[in-house]
């Protein structure tokens, strides 16, 4: 892939990974026991108590929150808050998650045109948009779906490739 291809792809997933989340945050609410605060403080139930990183990252980032109502209140139709942080993760994921899928699938034998890893989105969209927010009554969202699939991804390629030295952290950040 030449460069010019590769910063388009990269630009692509980021604005994919936007979107995503823009309608997965929109269509979706949080499940009261497992909440981000609840998490953070570790007080959610016990389901939850293990699932540390994608909260704790957005509390390390959240005196940023200012900066960032300064910067892009005017382009956010909603408060930017600490759930907005966490917006902003879950898109870092989901563009992390389609940036992997070309290797993730050679690693399954399937070699497939970089570009074609956009189509990951439409059963992640189906299953945590369409069936979770439109369809299940209780239309949850758990701030770090999104990161354990693309975890899960980079954990094939890694374990794949024998890579110890990077899968072990990678792994440990995943649980």
């Amino acid at each position: 892939m030449k460069i010019y291809q590769r910063a388009i792809f990269v630009l692509l997933s980021l604005f994919s990974g936007l979107v995503f989340s823009y309608y997965y945050f929109l269509y979706t609410n949080e499940y009261p026991g497992g909440s981000y605060q609840k998490i953070a403080n570790y007080e959610a139930e016990k389901v939850f108590q293990t699932r540390l990183l994608v909260t704790s990252v957005a509390n390390l980032l959240e005196p940023s929150v200012p900066l960032l109502r300064t910067m892009f209140q005017w382009a956010v139709p909603y408060p930017i808050d600490y759930e907005a942080i966490l917006q902003l993760l879950n898109a870092l994921f989901v563009s992390s998650l389609i940036l992997t899928m070309p290797k993730f699938l050679r690693v399954l034998g399937y070699n497939i045109n970089p570009f074609a890893s956009f189509l990951i989105l439409l059963p992640v969209s189906w299953n945590y948009i369409a069936i979770n927010g439109f369809f299940d009554g209780a239309g949850l969202y758990y701030p770090y779906d999104v990161p354990s699939l693309a975890f899960f991804a980079l954990g094939v390629i890694l374990h794949h490739q024998k890579k110890w030295l990077w899968f072990y952290p990678v792994f440990m950040l995943a649980l």
